[in-house]
This record gives structure tokens, C-alpha cells and sequence, in this order.
């Protein structure tokens, strides 16, 4: 009887084991932040948001190494001290002209939409900044 039972556990254990061991959870396949990662939110075209565009470098950021050598876009939100950053996934999508003013000046104004994703490196700052990563669908000189 004994036998009979422990018999019955091992099966039922090396199920349990095969069926644990063999799922690969497929529904896990977006990363938890950064470009790949869900959508956070999206800034629709209607939106009409407005930014300024810059290219960050450890020189022009006070030997800040926080995503560097990438095309940023802040945006002050009006009526308060609130600024949103958000750090370009997808550069391709930028025109020459912008590049090439975003490079060069400070005041370089863009309207633009997207979808706002999590950063990986998270920022300690003020609570009335905030950093996000974004994929944009459009961007154009305002």
C-alpha cells in the first residue's frame, strides 16, 4: 500500500516537475522598460504638444552620464514647474534639419506624438520632473 502511494507521489511530482519545466510563459516577451517595453501612454497628434528637442552629452549636462548622446525632448508643462523629458527611442524618425538644430542650438521647438514608454535607469530628482523613454510616430518644426 505504501509502495502503491509513493509510486502515485513520484508520477504526480515528475508531472508537476515536466509541466513546470517545459511552459515557457511566450506572453512575457515585451521587455519591463525601455524602448521594447508596453506602452506607458500615447501622445496622440491631436495633442498637438509642443517640446524642445536637444542632443545630450556628457559635456552640455554637467558630466551627467544619464542617457547621454541621445535626442531628448522636454516639455514644460504650463501653469506649473512640472517638466516632462522624454528621451527618443527611434532617431531615424527625426528630420537633418532638426538633428542639425537640435545639435546646435538650445531653443529648438517641435511638435510632436508618440508612445511613452518606462525608463531602465530610473533618475532620484525632483518630483516636478519626470523621464520617459519615447517611440515617436511624428515630429515636426513648430
Amino acid at each position: 500500500m505504501k509502495t502503491i502511494k509513493l509510486k502515485h507521489l513520484i508520477m504526480l511530482l515528475c508531472i508537476c516537475l515536466s509541466l513546470g519545466v517545459g511552459c515557457d510563459n511566450d506572453d512575457k516577451t515585451k521587455a519591463d522598460c525601455g524602448c521594447d517595453s508596453e506602452t506607458l501612454s500615447v501622445i496622440s497628434e491631436s495633442d498637438n504638444l509642443i517640446g524642445q528637442i536637444w542632443y545630450k552629452t556628457k559635456q552640455n549636462s554637467n558630466d551627467d552620464d544619464y542617457y547621454n548622446d541621445k535626442y531628448w525632448i522636454s516639455v514644460i508643462i504650463k501653469d506649473s514647474d512640472n517638466v516632462n523629458h522624454y528621451i527618443v527611442c527611434n532617431e531615424d524618425i527625426i528630420s537633418e534639419d532638426i538633428k542639425l538644430l537640435a545639435k546646435t542650438t538650445e531653443d529648438t521647438e517641435v511638435q510632436f506624438a508618440g508612445h511613452v514608454k518606462g525608463v531602465c535607469e530610473k533618475k532620484i530628482d525632483i518630483p516636478e520632473r519626470t523621464y520617459s523613454r519615447i517611440v515617436l510616430t511624428k515630429i515636426e518644426l513648430k
